[in-house]
């Protein structure tokens, strides 16, 4: 595989990624903070929290060392946070695990879920940031 075919593949991966994260939770937080004319209909907002546990989970799952490699989360993102998490990867996979537990319930989310999640579109957001500009340097 070329270099050229490497970036673009990472890129993709990274921008899939980021894309279904944000949609999911702008889905979220327009019905959490008031913007009810413009959050998605009960069974969609339901459809958003079962996405975002998944890709919440599978991201946990991998930093944990519990499951094999998925194609839902990039390498990238594992690298970027676990570097980001350091010495504090423990209770920072807590905290994916209760954000998992909370998108999976029908309760209001709390600031912290919603941080927690923050967080991590954060950094999916520089990964694809990142991989796009160095497949523009090519």
């Amino acid at each position: 595989m070329s270099d050229m075919t490497l970036l673009a593949n990472q890129y993709a991966a990274s921008a899939e990624f980021l894309e279904r994260v944000n949609a999911a939770l702008l889905a979220l937080k327009k019905a959490a903070f008031g913007r009810k004319r413009d959050a998605p209909a009960a069974n969609g907002l339901k459809q958003s929290r079962e996405e975002l546990a998944e890709l919440v989970e599978a991201v946990h799952d991998r930093l944990a060392n519990r499951s094999a490699k998925t194609a839902l989360v990039p390498e990238e993102l594992l690298e970027r946070l676990n570097c980001e998490y350091g010495s504090q990867l423990s209770w920072r996979l807590e905290n994916l695990d209760r954000a998992v537990q909370a998108l999976r319930s029908d309760e209001a989310l709390s600031d912290e879920v919603f941080v927690t999640l923050d967080e991590l579109c954060q950094a999916a957001d520089a990964i694809a940031s990142a991989s796009f500009r160095r497949l523009w340097r090519r």
